[in-house]
């Protein structure tokens, strides 16, 4: 890694399709949230 900015394959409102397991969990003003990677997504929904 080179500290560059990475660009991913999805946008703010796709619906995707994550492994049962994994991710990073990250708690912010109370609220869980969890990270993935780009290549942790299985899929994406197409409407």
């Amino acid at each position: 890694m080179s500290g560059e900015i990475q660009p991913v394959s999805v946008k703010v409102g796709d619906k995707v399709l994550l492994p049962e397991y994994g991710g990073t969990k990250v708690v912010i003003e109370d609220k869980d949230y969890f990270l993935f990677r780009d290549s942790d997504i299985l899929g994406k929904y197409v409407d």
